[in-house]
């Protein structure tokens, strides 16, 4: 069999949205939504629950977060709980449903619940028949056959009360914990009867509640969050089997998400705040871990005493084999927001994000951070080819000329604040700008610099220099777009108005985004007229062009294409809970997009079998892109398929079909992959071929 190569190569650039402008995020992975429930069996196998915009999904992986699949294709409604009861059988719950698996979630089907209008927010199982789900509207429900069945114990809509936990130790005696979302005061209700009625036994002056746990039938712990004003998150414990719950001493923390304990002694508690507490004596005193990130972790899944994951916002997902002291990241090297991007090859590229360099050998689908230039803070890139250039905070430039194997570290004039944009035109000639009209020049590749600022009024974010001579500056404080025709000896206003920013493609064409009204206006002599050719429904916004022809307009977390220089523009892609702050291209055809927690996005990529696809293959998929059954269908209608394997970018295999001797064709359904890019290998009797389909 071929090993399996991470190669990047480009299809046709045929202007059409299907293929002309595929991104497809690769960082982080799998996904950027916020994951609210994880459960794992073993450090291998696993699931998440994760909600964007759009719905939710359920993600599961056999490989400890290498590769995921996702499970529930057809079903976008947000989940908020997960639940096994062993390696086969679980429960995921959400807005106003409960759905089974007992296959371990390649199939889930739906369970009829009483009519409800609330999240599930927490599922429990003592067995495969006897369970508890609590939720939103003080909904507390039960099931005796496994979910076949569920009953109300308790539902109100007009109820501000919201389950966030429920735990039982028997058949008998469980609690279901939550808060009044008016007031924000914690409840807990306790039943004995297996849940027939309940008893509100709430402490004093206690606030929201989010998680219990039991070790045994007598020791329990609560945690939630702290008041308005301050107060200490929460923190119950119980040695009297619920009977009694005592407050213990917690620092000023705002809120505690998540409680496990694997003894009496050694617990966890997840902050708000992106930290983990540690106790090993029951609770009496806490250390502090900051697992890598920058973002909420708000649920636990203990495999072991010693192995946990914990998953949290931006599909924030970290694992820890020592019972919580040390953490990794599992599919997101990156704790910050990109700011900045830029590639010498398919391969090797860097990224800054909060002073941050980081740096990938792998096209982006990883990251780690810089080891040769890690001693300064560099929040500037810009990379030409196999030069490229970093700005630090401390004013230094590092350039390369060889893809990044060496540096050499530059000067670059003081400046009260951070330089706003660099560009050079040739491997001697550069420019820096800033705030208060700051524009520095240089002539021998940056070992010195020219001063050539303008008044002190201009507040310079953005250039684009043509050549030697030729370049444009843009004011944000004025909107005012200025034009050299010398160098930057000289400049002129070339455009004035309600402006937001600028980009040009040559010495004729150009563009303006504008505010009020929201247009793009564009130029293609060279800034002496222009014209507004579209009305963007979004304001804040940049655009970028690799030829005449075909642009993007990058808008928050939206990705905008043309085809005919920027006079029509398809909506292509929205990545959810991101910001996209930088577009870089290699080349006509690959590309990469950057932005907050992380994110990562490649264009038009393709994943090689052994070799380079180079010409037309005698294979065909329809339809493409695809929803739900695709067909493989030879050229040839009497070639035998022998055998399919379907790969995503990351060239993982995640299908295979084997001993098929098809004639002519072969059909099967791809509703369970992700939206995005696949790649299909046939194997007839004559060779090996590689087509691209997209699954929708």
């Amino acid at each position: 069999m071929k090993k399996i190569l991470l190669l990047i190569i480009v299809f046709s650039f045929c202007y059409t949205l299907f293929s002309q402008n595929q991104w497809n995020q690769i960082h982080p992975y799998p996904t950027l939504k916020n994951l609210h429930d994880v459960h794992f069996n073993s450090e291998e196998e696993g699931w998440i629950t994760g909600n964007d915009l759009s719905g939710g999904s359920i993600m599961y992986t056999n490989d400890a977060g290498v590769t995921w699949e996702t499970q529930t294709s057809g079903h976008d409604t947000p989940y908020s709980s997960l639940f096994f009861i062993d390696d086969n059988e679980g429960w995921a719950g959400g807005w106003k449903c409960i759905f089974h698996t007992n296959n371990k979630g390649n199939t889930w089907e739906s369970q009829q619940l009483p009519d409800i209008r609330a999240y599930i927010n927490d599922i429990f199982f003592l067995n495969q028949n006897i369970g508890w789900a609590v939720g939103e509207r003080n909904t507390i429900l039960k099931t005796t056959d496994g979910g076949e069945s569920w009953t109300i114990e308790q539902y109100s809509f007009w109820s501000n009360i919201r389950f966030n936990g429920v735990s039982f130790r028997d058949t008998l005696n469980g609690f279901a914990v939550g808060g009044r979302s008016w007031d924000d005061y914690g409840v807990i209700m306790k039943t004995k009867d297996g849940g027939e009625t309940w008893v509100d036994v709430s402490p004093e002056y206690c606030y929201g509640l989010t998680s219990i746990t039991f070790i045994d039938t007598i020791t329990g712990w609560i945690c939630g969050y702290g008041g308005t004003a301050g107060q200490p998150a929460e923190l119950l414990k119980t040695i009297d089997g619920g009977q009694t719950w005592i407050k213990q001493v917690t620092d000023n923390h705002t809120r505690f998400n998540d409680v496990h304990f694997v003894d009496q002694d050694n617990g966890m508690i997840l902050d708000a705040n992106n930290r983990v507490y540690l106790t090993s004596n029951g609770g009496l005193s806490w250390d502090s871990i900051i697992p890598p990130g920058g973002y909420d972790l708000v649920k636990l899944s203990f495999w072991d005493n010693n192995g946990c994951y914990a998953v949290g916002y931006n599909g924030k997902i970290v694992k820890s084999t020592n019972g919580g002291s040390s953490w990794e990241n599992v599919g997101q090297s990156i704790g910050s927001n990109l700011t900045s991007i830029g590639f010498f090859n398919s391969y090797t590229g860097l990224a800054t994000g909060n002073n941050i360099l980081y740096q990938t050998e792998n096209g982006g689908n990883s990251w780690t951070r810089d080891t040769i230039l890690s001693k300064t803070d560099y929040y500037l890139l810009r990379v030409y080819g196999l030069t490229g250039y970093l700005v630090s905070s401390d004013f230094k430039m590092a350039k390369t000329l060889n893809g990044g194997e060496s540096w050499d570290l530059l000067n670059i004039p003081y400046n009260t604040d951070y330089y706003q944009d660099l560009q050079f035109v040739n491997e001697n000639t550069g420019y820096l700008c800033g705030d208060f009209g700051v524009l520095k020049k240089t002539i021998d590749g940056g070992i010195t610099w020219e001063d050539k600022s303008l008044n002190s009024e201009y507040n310079l974010n953005s250039m684009s220099f043509i050549n030697e001579e030729l370049g444009w500056l843009f004011d944000i404080s004025g909107r005012t777009l200025l034009k050299t025709e010398d160098g930057g000896d000289s400049w002129s206003v070339n455009l004035q108005g309600d402006l937001l920013n600028m980009y040009f493609l040559d010495e004729d064409i150009g563009f303006v985004k504008t505010v009020n009204p929201r247009g793009l206006l564009k130029t293609t002599d060279g800034g002496n007229s222009w014209e507004n050719i579209i009305d963007f429904p979004s304001g804040d916004g940049f655009v970028y062009f690799i030829n005449e022809s075909v642009g993007w307009y990058i808008a928050g977390s939206k990705v905008y294409n043309t085809y005919n220089g920027g006079i029509t523009w398809q909506d292509e892609k929205i990545f959810d809970y991101t910001r996209i702050n930088d577009i870089f291209f290699l080349d006509d055809n690959q590309g990469w997009l950057a932005g907050n927690v992380g994110f990562v996005a490649i264009c038009d990529f393709t994943v090689n079998i052994g070799e380079a696809i180079v010409s037309p293959s005698p294979i065909s998929v329809f339809p493409n892109p695809v929803h739900e059954y695709v067909e493989v269908k030879l050229d040839d209608i009497q070639g035998i398929i022998n055998e399919i394997k379907v790969f995503n970018l990351q060239g993982k295999q995640i299908m295979h079909f084997t001993n098929l001797s098809e004639t002519g064709s072969f059909i099967f359904n791809v509703s369970s992959l992700q939206s995005g890019a696949y790649f299909i290998e046939v194997t007839t009797e004559q060779n090996e071929h590689v087509v691209k389909f997209i699954v929708q």
